[in-house]
């Protein structure tokens, strides 16, 4: 398996994560405030709303930040939804879309952040780009290729989206 280094604000995320697992575990801060990891994502990518414990929207998409302890390491995109992961091999957190047409990734908090991707929709396709000097296809997929769990050479590189439904 090839290793690869974490994007700088997946890398801080981790982080923050592991220093207020243990303030989860009990459900206290010292100040006596709960924490959970939606808060911590939030801290460290503002601008969205809580959804859940484990859950972040930013208008259309929705964050899953940590894999739920029964899932194993596979995309788990759900039906309805394209999916995206900060790591290979479906590595969380996750964003998830479903909007027809153009999306910027950099509205989300997402540009230059995905390395694995999932299409669990019924029809059409989805092309992930970068806008450098000139928009660039990085890769797409569709119901024909549902998943690529490392988008190596492209990954950290995409900034919009485009789904064609």
């Amino acid at each position: 398996m090839r290793l690869r280094h974490l994007h700088p604000l997946t890398a801080a995320l981790n982080v923050a994560v592991l220093l207020v697992m243990p303030l989860v575990t009990t459900g206290t801060r010292a100040a006596g405030q709960t924490v959970d990891p939606a808060s911590a994502y939030l801290a460290a990518h503002p601008g969205g709303t809580k959804i859940s414990a484990n859950e972040v929207g930013y208008g259309p998409l929705v964050v899953t930040v940590n894999r739920p302890l029964a899932a194993t390491a596979v995309a788990d995109c759900p039906a309805g939804w394209f999916c995206f992961y900060a790591g290979i091999n479906y590595t969380y957190p996750r964003g998830k879309l479903s909007s027809c047409g153009y999306q910027s990734l950099a509205d989300y908090g997402w540009a230059n952040r995905i390395d694995s991707v999932y299409y669990d929709m019924q029809n059409g396709k989805v092309t992930f780009y970068n806008d450098a000097a000139v928009d660039t296809a990085l890769f797409t997929v569709s119901t024909a290729t549902r998943g690529d769990a490392d988008v190596s050479p492209n990954g950290d590189k995409a900034d919009y989206v485009y789904r064609t439904c």
